[in-house]
């Protein structure tokens, strides 16, 4: 948040950058939206796996969007493209797997909640960097 707040005129003014930062803010908000559902002691496997899909669903989009105007910007080698796809949507992947095995009363999907939350603080962490310190070279 801080590095949007401190380097808004650059991120604005960049090809792909706005579309970065709103899913960096998008993934922390996924975060904190499907751990607070899983503190509801009283849903089942299957209700919390049901939310974790749609939260999961809901935050591809803005993912999908930094990923398509990420790949517009020209001269980007490919293996930068492709770490940029992988990276852009492993957060909000782990969620929906997490949900799917939920969903099939599979208790694993707790384990599969934790790597979608590292991976998403890993993410919106490499992120802020770009946002913060690389925009400025």
């Amino acid at each position: 948040m801080v590095a949007i707040s401190v380097n808004v005129k650059a991120i604005l003014d960049g090809a792909a950058l706005p579309a970065r930062a709103a899913s960096t803010v998008a993934i922390l908000v996924l975060i904190l939206a499907c751990t607070s559902v899983g503190l509801i002691k009283a849903q089942s496997l299957r209700d919390l796996g049901v939310e974790l899909l749609i939260f999961g669903l809901v935050g591809l989009v803005p993912a999908l969007h930094s990923t398509r105007a990420g790949l517009r910007v020209p001269g980007r080698p490919w293996p930068e493209r492709v770490f940029h796809i992988v990276v852009g949507q492993a957060t909000q992947a782990l969620f929906l797997v997490a949900g799917g095995l939920l969903i099939a009363e599979n208790s694993t999907g707790y384990f599969w909640i934790v790597a979608a939350v590292i991976t998403g603080y890993v993410v919106s962490t490499l992120n802020a960097w770009v946002l913060l310190i690389e925009i400025l070279r």
